[in-house]
């Protein structure tokens, strides 16, 4: 087994944005691609796609998430002219930030999820019941039993994290982002 240290990445100054015709949330021109501080796109991001007054925990794990998978997707699409769009289909974008969501961003800043090294795809969606979904050819997004999300209806894809699990996680149990995402 080794024991050499694992050198952290350095994520991405910025990402592009491009606003689809499905966000009614942003006014500006469908098919703009804005160029934002990758931060402060996470910052847009959180509160809409969890409740700014949920637990320190689940906004922190939240955070967690969108960076990773923001991250992955610039990784990913560097033939392209933007990275991700502003809806549901990568992550949803909103004008508003929050004081609670603002700090779950700061206080996780530079965190990601990575596995053997590389920074992952961190799929996530409302409700992936209990047991979550396993994505073949990822080895990383295997199903696990997901007992704070057991009898729920499945809203979302079901892969990776739960954000309602989350939320019960953190609400319930008193996790700590690190043990949710660790769990997920």
């Amino acid at each position: 087994r080794s024991t050499q240290p694992i050198t952290p990445l350095t994520p991405p100054a910025t990402i592009r944005v491009i606003h689809s015709q499905y966000n009614t949330l942003r006014n500006v021109p469908v098919g703009q691609i804005d160029t934002l501080d990758l931060e402060d796109y996470i910052k847009h991001v959180v509160p809409y796609e969890v409740y700014a007054s949920w637990p320190e925990a689940a906004l922190q794990t939240q955070a967690v998430a969108a960076r990773t998978y923001a991250w992955r997707k610039v990784l990913d699409r560097t033939t392209y002219p933007y990275d991700v769009t502003d809806w549901a289909d990568t992550q949803v974008m909103g004008p508003n930030t929050y004081t609670t969501t603002n700090a779950a961003v700061d206080v996780t800043r530079g965190q990601y999820v990575a596995y053997q090294g590389n920074v992952i795809n961190a799929m996530y969606s409302a409700e992936n019941g209990s047991a979550t979904v396993t994505l073949a050819g990822l080895p990383y997004l295997q199903a696990v039993d997901d007992p704070v999300s057991f009898g729920q209806t499945l809203r979302g894809h079901g892969y990776g994290m739960s954000q309602w699990g989350a939320y019960r996680w953190a609400g319930q149990y008193a996790w700590n982002h690190q043990q949710i995402l660790a769990h997920y």
